[in-house]
């Protein structure tokens, strides 16, 4: 006689798993801890009748990172070796908040057939041999309402970081990361942690620098270079790059600002804010300045200045008139070209060459135009006669030693001199104090404090000499640039040719308006 069919209850004889998670924004807010949480599915699996395999779990890990969740991965491989069954949750939103993210993970976890049960959204799994994943609607209606309620709630949570960010910053208060110059000391007061920001003094020079070498007329990707040549080590220990340059050059955080708000992780998404207008916040910070705002303010109209004079690529180009010179033909700007000459396919005897010119872009462009505009040597040499035969009239030669003997410049040069005196004062003042310990005139602790003291004055002498150097409005930058090229007219192409091409980009801009070129004629639009 045939032995009777023993009955398999839905709930039986199933391997089950746990996976538990919480982030430290749910620590923060007190929620359920992974021991409650593993406890809780426990007591089911017991009440279940199931059988327990293992439990997976990951702590202080935001629910929208699938690869960065340690538990979660492990718990993905052992399922695609089919250890288990059934994967036990409190609720749906453990596996993911983001309802892509969580539906993608049920989707490979059904596929392998294994089911999903969450304690506070249960729907009853179904025996092994009965399981169909298409054919289980309320399973499927449970999970779409957990990842709809789990998507509103971590929506919640960004808004209320959002506000509680723009309350901190409206406080005085950097509410995110510091900027590359600072540093964060935590110190305990009872059970409050009180977040304090210091400057880092190492990274602070490096800032300085950077906006000290821009205000004299170096730009971004000679300031990288530079840096680099150096050895001097970036954000996260990389090389300075000229993105880095310009972000350091445009946040106001140095001067003592919260500039919160105006910037996305993603770029695409900061893109679209900008696209609509969207503004963020800039108010007066705790924090201590690196950057003086006169310098700062300095450094935003010389890239002001920059945009407007300097466009596209013209500011990489070799070129020392791209930006200002435009093709008389049409009115278009022009551009900087190398040109190779095979001479030597029509002659043998004749060697190859290398010259460079002037293209119109409106040819290059729009195919309006012609595409030569001149040599680059008929054109340099043609404005740099020009400007030698402007600044060499007795009237302006008179104007530019009136602006050279101005009082103020005068009382200017007097402080710096000043200070470099007294910095350079620094070390032997110190050598006098340890002289004095030496022979019993003074004790350690005596040593200790006029040391530091001096130390202190020198840096603020330093932070004085700094400011003096690099505070002057464009008119005065443009008055000096122009002294300094056309003091000695007869030693003007030495001058010259010893300049950086970033430095004589600079005076050209800051002395001619436009230049208009093509078709044999020259004309200058000086800015007098």
């Amino acid at each position: 006689m045939d032995k009777p069919i023993k009955e398999v209850r839905i709930d039986s004889g199933l391997r089950t798993a746990i996976y538990s998670r919480v982030s430290t924004q749910e620590q923060a807010l007190k929620k359920t801890s992974i021991p409650e949480q593993i406890e809780e599915c426990q007591k089911v699996i017991i009440n279940k009748g199931w059988i327990f395999f293992k439990d997976y779990k990951d702590e202080g890990i935001s629910g929208h990172l699938t690869v960065e969740r340690n538990g979660l991965q492990s718990m993905l491989r052992e399922a695609r070796e089919h250890k288990f069954d059934l994967i036990i949750v409190k609720d749906f939103d453990r596996l993911a908040r983001d309802k892509d993210a969580a539906a993608k993970i049920r989707k490979e976890l059904k596929e392998l057939g294994i089911q999903t049960y969450a304690i506070n959204s249960p729907v009853e799994p179904r025996p092994l041999e009965e399981y169909d994943p298409e054919d289980n609607d309320s399973a499927t209606i449970m999970e779409s309402i957990s990842d709809m309620r789990a998507d509103l709630e971590r929506s919640g949570i960004n808004r209320r970081m959002k506000i509680g960010k723009m309350i901190k910053a409206k406080a005085g208060k950097i509410p995110n990361r510091v900027p590359y110059g600072y540093k964060i000391i935590r110190t305990l007061d009872g059970i409050k942690i009180i977040r304090t920001i210091v400057i880092n003094e190492e990274e602070a020079e490096k800032i300085r620098f950077i906006f000290k070498a821009y205000s004299e007329g170096k730009g971004d990707r000679k300031i990288a270079l530079e840096m680099n040549k150096a050895h001097w080590s970036g954000p996260a220990g990389l090389l300075w790059s000229t993105q880095t340059i310009k972000y350091i050059l445009n946040n106001p955080t140095y001067t003592g600002q919260v500039w919160w708000g105006w910037r996305h992780a993603e770029y695409n998404r900061t893109k679209e804010w900008r696209r609509r207008g969207k503004q963020g916040y800039t108010g007066k910070g705790e924090h201590v300045p690196i950057v003086d705002e006169a310098v700062f303010a300095l450094v935003k109209e010389i890239r002001s200045s920059r945009t407007k004079g300097i466009t596209g690529g013209s500011e990489r180009s070799f070129g020392v008139l791209t930006g200002i010179a435009k093709c008389a033909r049409c009115g278009s700007g022009v551009g900087y070209k190398k040109r190779h000459n095979n001479r030597s396919r029509k002659n043998p005897n004749w060697n190859d060459t290398i010259t460079y010119e002037y293209i119109c872009s409106g040819y290059k462009y729009k195919g309006i135009c012609s595409a030569r505009v001149m040599s680059a040597d008929r054109l340099e040499t043609a404005v740099l006669d020009q400007i030698k035969s402007v600044y060499a009239h007795p009237k302006v030669q008179a104007s530019l030693a009136h602006n050279g003997n101005n009082q103020e410049e005068k009382e200017r040069a007097k402080k710096i001199l000043q200070l470099e005196k007294d910095i350079q004062a620094g070390p032997t003042k110190e050598q006098r104090h340890k002289e004095a310990y030496e022979k019993g005139i003074e004790t350690l602790e005596e040593l200790g404090t006029n040391i530091s003291r001096i130390r202190e004055e020198v840096k603020k002498y330093h932070m004085e000499l700094y400011d003096l150097n690099s505070v002057s409005s464009a008119t005065a930058q443009r008055e000096l640039s122009v002294q300094k090229l056309v003091s000695n007219i007869k030693g003007f192409d030495a001058s010259w040719k010893a300049m950086e091409l970033d430095e004589q980009k600079a005076i050209l801009r800051s002395i001619i308006k436009e230049i208009r070129a093509g078709d044999g004629r020259i004309e200058v639009d000086f800015i007098l």
